[in-house]
């Protein structure tokens, strides 16, 4: 459900305008967070035409994500994935 720029999912409530509101992409904090749950959110964030970013993202949970969401880099050292349109 969106609500004022804010969109609620069974686990995470996403900020749709953060982006354009701060001009940084919304940042998703992705240990303990099922790979499913971080691909449901990264792709909501892009079909809204956001940038996303997740921090802890270990490398085996950067390779799930890469599968379903292209153009996105994984770095290892800091442990973050990053997509941008």
């Amino acid at each position: 459900m969106k609500n004022n720029g804010y969109e609620e999912l069974d686990f995470a409530k996403i900020d749709l305008l953060r982006e354009k509101r701060t001009g940084q992409p919304e940042v998703v904090f992705c240990d303990g967070k099922p790979a499913e749950q971080v691909i449901i959110i990264m792709q909501h964030m892009i079909e809204n035409g956001n940038n996303v970013l997740g921090t802890r993202v270990s490398e085996s949970m950067a390779e799930q994500i890469q599968i379903h969401i292209k153009n996105t880099i994984y770095n290892g050292s800091p442990y973050y994935l990053d997509h941008a349109k």
